[in-house]
C-alpha cells in the first residue's frame, strides 16, 4: 500500500459516505506547546509550594499560626489545581493515542465569557476570558453506532469567519466513550503526533479514497 495506509469504516449518512479513520500504527506523543507550559506551571508550583511550606514552618515556630494556615491553604490549592489540570492531560492523552478520527461539522459559534469547554487558541489564552469574551464553538459528530453526539470548544472571537454552521471540522472520540470527544485542534495544542501513524492518518489531499483504504458499510 502507498504512504497514506489507514483502517476506515463508513456509514450511509443523506447519501453520503462518512470515513472514520482509526490508528493502524501506534501513536508517537510530543509534547506540544501546551503541555510544555504545564510542565514549567508544575516546577514553578512545586518552589512556591517549598518556599510556602518553609515560611509555614517559620511562623509556626513563631507563633504565627494564623499565616501558616493560609500558606498550608494557599499550598493545598495549587496542589488541587495541579492535580485537576494532570487529570484532564490525561484523558486528553488517551483520547490522542487511542481515538478514533471522524469528520463533524460546526453546528452554532457564539460568544461566551463562562465555559469549561477546551481552549483552541494557543499555550496561553487570548486575554482574560472574565474580561472579553472568547468564541464558544459547538460540533456534531456520528459514532461507530450511527449516533450523534455534540462538542466544544473555544477559540478567539476574531476566529468566527473560520467557524461557519455546516462547516466540517475533525474530530477525536473514544469508540467505547464517544462522549469523551475533542477537537483536532484542542488535541493539536497539546501533542504532536509523530511515527508511522502519520503517514496513515494523513493522506494528501489528492489521494483517492476507493483504492488504498478498506471500507466496511455499518448496518
Amino acid at each position: 500500500m502507498g504512504a497514506a495506509r489507514y483502517i476506515a469504516h463508513t456509514v450511509k449518512n443523506a447519501g453520503n459516505r462518512r470515513l472514520t479513520i482509526a490508528p493502524r500504527h501506534p501513536r508517537v506523543l510530543h509534547a506540544g506547546p501546551r503541555v510544555r507550559l504545564m510542565e514549567i506551571m508544575l516546577l514553578v508550583h512545586v518552589a512556591i509550594g517549598f518556599l510556602a511550606l518553609f515560611v509555614a514552618w517559620i511562623c509556626i515556630s513563631s507563633g504565627d499560626h494564623m499565616t501558616a494556615g493560609l500558606l498550608g491553604m494557599g499550598t493545598a490549592a495549587l496542589l488541587i489545581f495541579d492535580l485537576s489540570r494532570l487529570s484532564k492531560l490525561r484523558v486528553i492523552r488517551n483520547l490522542t493515542i487511542h481515538g478514533l478520527i471522524v469528520q463533524g461539522e460546526i453546528v452554532s459559534a457564539v460568544p461566551s465569557r463562562f465555559t469549561r469547554a477546551h481552549r483552541a487558541d494557543g499555550a496561553l489564552p487570548r486575554g482574560s476570558l472574565l474580561l472579553r469574551p472568547g468564541l464558544e464553538v459547538t460540533y456534531a459528530f456520528e459514532d461507530e453506532r450511527g449516533r450523534t453526539l455534540t462538542g466544544r470548544f473555544l477559540v478567539s472571537t476574531e476566529d468566527i469567519p473560520h467557524y461557519q454552521v455546516g462547516q466540517r471540522h475533525e474530530i477525536y472520540f473514544i469508540e467505547d466513550r464517544p462522549e469523551i470527544n475533542a477537537s483536532s485542534l484542542v488535541i493539536r495544542w497539546y501533542w504532536r503526533l509523530g511515527g508511522p501513524a502519520m503517514t496513515d492518518e494523513a493522506p494528501p489531499e489528492d489521494f483517492p479514497m476507493d483504492e488504498d483504504a478498506v471500507y466496511e458499510e455499518i448496518p
